[in-house]
């Protein structure tokens, strides 16, 4: 719960007494390997998340953890093995199967030799397609851009105080009036980040638009960007 408030103190003081009272409860361990990751204490979080795998090695959350700190510390190779390794132990509709999925797909970016990515990231997107029974659409609502502004559409659920807020901002600050940028926040918990971006679109008056998306469900998001023409 602290962590999740970015309590990180508190956070680590809580888990600290719960492994005085067992050593390898192994909430406590991802927690602090979690927290000491956020913080950038690279040997600390590999020391409990290590230890989260011995006291529990079929636990996928923890493998998935280790790879994101292996990756943190520029090693891709071994992050991408660690990620592997977590949706092997649980299958693919598991969330933090899922997760693991996610980063394995974007540690590739980091390859010197890179795999055919884009293939790999159409792959699975089909995958979850047939996992929902989804079929993508055939026909678009968009019409030509001659004589209209283009819109642009960016869903995102780091539009908060996170590395791509940093990145997107600047791409959103410099659209021309050619655009219409229409940003759908599917963000938990909005901070201040999220309020800075928020003004920078609504700033640009009727050529941009912030939608809330993070209650919808997938298929009342997918509609409404299909009815607003993106």
């Amino acid at each position: 719960l602290y962590r999740d408030m970015c309590e990180l103190q508190k956070a680590v003081e809580w888990s600290a007494k719960a492994l005085q009272i067992n050593p390898s409860f192994d909430p406590a361990l991802i927690n602090l390997g979690a927290v000491y990751t956020a913080s950038g204490q690279v040997s600390l979080a590999l020391h409990f998340t290590l230890r989260s795998i011995e006291a529990r090695p079929e636990n996928p959350e923890a493998f998935n953890n280790l790879g994101v700190i292996y990756q943190d510390a520029g090693d891709v190779v071994s992050a991408m093995r660690s990620y592997e390794a977590a949706f092997s132990l649980e299958p693919r509709a598991g969330t933090a199967a899922r997760t693991a999925q996610h980063n394995w797909l974007l540690a590739m970016n980091y390859l010197t030799d890179l795999p055919n990515v884009s293939a790999l990231h159409q792959l699975w997107g089909l995958s979850h397609m047939r996992q929902h029974n989804v079929r993508p659409f055939t026909q678009w609502r968009c019409t030509p851009p001659r004589g209209r502004c283009i819109k642009i559409g960016y869903l995102s659920p780091d539009f908060y105080m996170h590395s791509v807020a940093y990145f997107i901002r600047a791409v959103l600050g410099n659209h021309s009036s050619l655009f219409h940028v229409t940003c759908y926040s599917a963000v938990p918990k909005q901070d201040a980040r999220t309020t800075e971006l928020m003004e920078l679109i609504e700033a640009r008056g009727d050529k941009g638009k912030w939608v809330t998306v993070t209650s919808m469900s997938t298929e009342q998001l997918r509609d409404l960007i299909y009815n607003d023409e993106i």
